[in-house]
């Protein structure tokens, strides 16, 4: 999400957050983690501070990096993830991502 942009509206969607806990490559020397942390996701990445995921009409949005996450499903499983922070950066889904969550 580019720095001239607001923070997206909140939405007060009731959703099945586990889906979207697992890891996340978003290229190759970048993973990263999503898991749940007192009812609210958190997103992790090696080397960086965990940051707690607010709901959007879209995604998801962490204050502290001003990126919104908009995730991909198909057929109902979460796929992959969109970051929107100084252009678009996507990734995939890893196959043991319901393993932990973990970078």
């Amino acid at each position: 999400l580019e720095f001239y942009r607001s923070p997206p509206t909140r939405a007060t969607v009731d959703d099945n957050l586990d889906k979207y806990v697992g890891r996340y490559r978003i290229s190759d020397d970048l993973t990263i983690a999503i898991r749940l942390d007192s009812g609210a996701l958190v997103v992790e990445a090696e080397g960086q501070l965990p940051m707690r995921l607010t709901r959007t009409t879209s995604g998801f949005y962490a204050y502290e990096a001003r990126a919104e996450l908009v995730f991909e499903e198909t057929g109902g499983q979460v796929t992959g993830v969109t970051i929107h922070q100084d252009g678009e950066h996507t990734g995939k889904r890893l196959d043991d991502a319901l393993e932990g969550a973990t970078p």
